[in-house]
């Protein structure tokens, strides 16, 4: 494999960990010791409609995946505002993040009665949302976070 594909194809996972997904999860960890804290992970590619006028991926792969913000649409549960070819199981999972995240807003706990459970962060765990059902599932890449966690950072000495 030459240089320039091994950098495209790990591009998005190293930019998509360093800038979102590590910042997520040491800020939760920093939190849960001193107030509740959950953390999720977003899992489902929304349906963008052929022919949406968007830049070509950056990294040069042939779609945009799960990408920043995809979750929006569902955690909010406004589906209807994007004519995109959702799906009836799209249309579920918008109800169940939106009650979810009301549920947290008026309870302080996003969990319970009819939502699935979804236990305080401890440090491995997330609530993954984006197949069938949510559930409770690993920290993807634990260890590549905790490495990230020993990088040396001077703006925060």
């Amino acid at each position: 494999m030459r240089d320039g594909d091994e950098v495209r194809r790990t591009a998005p996972e190293f930019t998509g960990g360093s800038r979102f997904v590590y910042p997520v999860w040491h800020g939760a960890r920093t939190q849960a010791p001193v107030a509740p804290t959950w953390l999720y992970r977003f899992t489902r590619t929304p349906p963008l409609p052929p022919g949406l006028p968007l830049a070509p991926p950056r990294d040069g792969l042939a779609g945009y995946g799960v990408h920043h913000t995809a979750e929006l649409p569902y955690t909010l549960d406004t589906l209807t505002a994007r004519a995109w070819p959702w799906t009836d199981a799209d249309r579920e999972l918008a109800r169940t993040m939106a009650d979810t995240w009301a549920r947290f807003v008026t309870d302080h706990d996003p969990g319970g009665g009819p939502l699935p459970g979804w236990p305080e962060f401890t440090g491995e765990k997330a609530m993954v949302f984006g197949g069938d059902t949510p559930e409770l599932g690993p920290v993807r890449r634990l260890d590549a976070m905790r490495l990230l966690d020993r990088v040396p950072r001077p703006l925060l000495d």
